[in-house]
């Protein structure tokens, strides 16, 4: 009988990943209640779902592409031509796909974070990472993406692009805010420059919101 009903007494930290992505952790910390109830259809089979993550990457893959450089000091007819001159080149290049408006991107670099972006010396773009963390008394490797961040005034400024309709922008802040916290702490750990302001850049909205 002890036989039978003996159990590994670790068995629950043999079950925990050592690899989780950032927004895997965040499902691990709030718990499945934080999951979006299941649709009566699997998301490729509804008309919205495929159309609004595609054109999400596709708003990521052109913020990433363009060149900041040829964008400085424009505003205005001057930026839109450019930008789309820009969009233009990379589909003929086969850097981008598919049929993106160029006018989230325009709006995003008219305004006030698109302005300071563009002035700052160090800008990186879709930044890879590897960050080993030791909770509970476990390590594992947290792995993800930054959309951007740029050094202003010594620190870090990060940024998280968002084409999420913006109904209730209180919302999407609580929600994505703890995604931000570990890309916040990602990039102070990995660079040793401190993060200054998290950003939620809700581009359909045209709004950038402080998390």
């Amino acid at each position: 009988r002890r036989g039978i009903l003996w159990r590994y007494p670790y068995e629950d930290l043999v079950m925990q990943p050592l690899k989780l992505t950032v927004s895997g952790l965040v499902r691990e910390e709030t718990g499945p209640r934080a999951l979006p109830p299941l649709g009566k259809r699997p998301l490729f089979m509804t008309e919205e779902g495929p159309r609004a993550a595609e054109y999400g990457t596709l708003t990521h893959n052109a913020l990433m592409a363009v060149d900041l450089m040829r964008l400085r000091g424009l505003s205005g007819a001057a930026l839109e031509r450019e930008v789309s001159k820009q969009l233009a080149t990379l589909r003929a290049t086969g850097r981008l796909y598919g049929d993106l408006e160029p006018h989230l991107i325009i709006r995003f670099f008219e305004s006030p974070t698109g302005r300071r972006l563009l002035s700052a010396a160090r800008v990186e773009r879709e930044w890879p990472f590897n960050l080993r963390v030791a909770q509970d008394g476990e390590r594992f490797l947290v792995q993800g993406v930054i959309d951007c961040c740029f050094i202003e005034d010594g620190e870090w400024v990060l940024l998280d692009y968002k084409t999420d309709r913006a109904d209730d922008p209180a919302a999407l802040l609580a929600h994505y805010r703890p995604q931000l916290e570990w890309y916040a702490r990602a990039l102070r750990e990995i660079t040793g420059i401190p993060v200054r302001e998290k950003l939620i850049c809700l581009l359909r909205a045209g709004l950038a919101l402080t998390a």
